[in-house]
């Protein structure tokens, strides 16, 4: 059976919210992000899309249509997306508890973007690795992730993670891409070892709920098996981004 790691109700003063994450590399929020928030996030990204397109088809139709027929113009369209307005207006609850989770660093919401999760599609998931890996010397970083549209459950591909491997601290790696088309993997060396040391957990995300787990979880996305796209908030926040932006190219490492 699957282990399933389930969203805890915190609040900002609950000591457990600092102890979790220094404990376990993460913590899974209950209820973190406003809804009609998330609710404007979703009719400017529809909006965005039928306007780029030139229809009035739904998201997920029109996702699924630009991933068969034209997928450079999914990825234009992707790039362009991700600097929408209202994905700003998401970013006060998390920012406040990630002030929590580090508060000696000056740290704000860097990276912000989603992530497409497109349905049985291999070329956009990726496999196992460390966020450090991809920003070295970028410090601290706080990665967040959340659903925007639905929630994120095994059968559409949800993040997993392998519970308490941060404690590996960052380790060396091994690219991997699947064709040109795909992302780039870091992969831990020796992750077959790893994978039978540590328990896989599966990250099942409510919308409002948020994931946020430092640069040394191993984590990876996985196959989703569904006929619609799980998009999902994917953030970042450095400790220093200068250095960490300078990193953002895997092949450059």
């Amino acid at each position: 059976m699957k282990h399933i790691i389930t969203p805890k109700i915190y609040h900002l003063k609950d000591e457990n919210l600092l102890n979790d994450y220094i404990k376990n590399g993460f913590v899974s929020i209950k209820n973190l992000i406003n809804i009609e928030n998330l609710k404007n996030f979703q009719v400017e990204l529809e909006d965005s899309l039928q306007l780029f397109l030139g229809n009035n088809y739904s998201y997920f139709d029109n996702i699924n249509y630009l991933d068969k027929n034209d997928q450079s113009k999914l990825y234009e369209f992707h790039l362009n997306s991700s600097k929408l307005f209202s994905i700003s207006t998401l970013s006060n609850e998390i920012y406040n508890v990630v002030k929590i989770l580090n508060k000696n660093l000056p740290l704000k919401l860097n990276s912000n973007g989603y992530l497409l999760g497109l349905p049985r599609d291999s070329r956009l998931a990726y496999d196992f690795h460390q966020e450090g890996n991809y920003m070295r010397g970028a410090g601290k970083i706080h990665n967040i992730h959340f659903p925007i549209f639905h929630k994120s459950t095994i059968e559409n591909g949800t993040m997993s993670i392998l519970i308490d491997s941060h404690k590996e601290g960052l380790l060396p790696f091994e690219k991997k891409r699947l064709s040109e088309n795909s992302y780039t993997d870091l992969i831990p060396q020796n992750i077959d070892k790893l994978v039978e040391k540590y328990k896989e957990g599966f990250c099942e995300l409510d919308l409002g709920d948020c994931l946020i787990f430092n640069e040394n979880v191993i984590h990876k996305s996985n196959f989703n098996d569904t006929d619609k796209c799980r998009s999902v908030g994917v953030w970042r926040a450095f400790g220093d981004f200068d250095k960490a932006v300078k990193k953002l190219n895997p092949e450059e490492l």
